[in-house]
């Protein structure tokens, strides 16, 4: 098995081990006998409806493994204490196994623009919310954390409905506000 690959049977057991169930009790709710218990954690992959059951039985949301990437390392900025935005964009797309010519159509750029994106060490912040809508992550709020804005100026989260809803505070130019504008009200 590769790093990057789930290994749900494995999640269930490490998940089965902090729980106040035994093995025994587990198997009896899941109606089958410990051995199958067993062979559960050796699995790979295993059907939605029993996953949907453990997950209940565990409290525990194992689709989740599916939705979001793994925990990557945290993010460490350079020598200087600065955010290199190319990187982290970069480390994003790896964990969440998108490749540079998906992200590409995702906002309508080339694949050579999205190279440039990877080695830049800033970016404005229109494409910035293009990035974060089409990998649904919060560069913002992971920036304005870093340069000490308070929780509240930048915060993203998703309805209920499953839209993206965003809060920023930004300090832009009147031009950059109308691009900001357009973006969000196009679809």
């Amino acid at each position: 098995m590769s790093e990057d690959r789930i290994h749900v049977g494995e999640a269930i057991k490490r998940k089965l081990k902090t729980s106040d169930m035994s093995i025994t009790n587990f198997a009896t709710k899941l109606n089958m006998e410990r051995t199958n218990v067993y062979d559960i954690f050796k699995r790979a992959s295993i059907d939605s409806a029993l996953l949907a059951t453990i997950s209940q039985l565990l409290n525990h949301n194992f689709f989740e493994l599916y939705t979001t990437p793994p925990p990557t390392k945290p993010y460490k900025p350079d020598k200087n204490g600065e955010i290199h935005i190319g990187s982290l964009i970069h480390e994003v797309c790896v964990a969440k196994r998108i490749t540079g010519a998906e992200l590409s159509r995702k906002i309508f750029t080339s694949r050579q623009n999205i190279n440039k994106i990877f080695q830049r060490n800033s970016i404005d912040t229109y494409q910035l919310l293009k990035l974060c809508k089409a990998l649904d992550h919060d560069f913002f709020h992971m920036i304005s954390v870093k340069s000490g804005m308070s929780e509240d100026t930048s915060a993203m989260s998703k309805n209920n409905d499953g839209k993206l809803k965003v809060y920023l505070h930004l300090d832009i130019s009147e031009i950059d506000s109308d691009r900001l504008i357009h973006i969000l009200t196009n679809k």
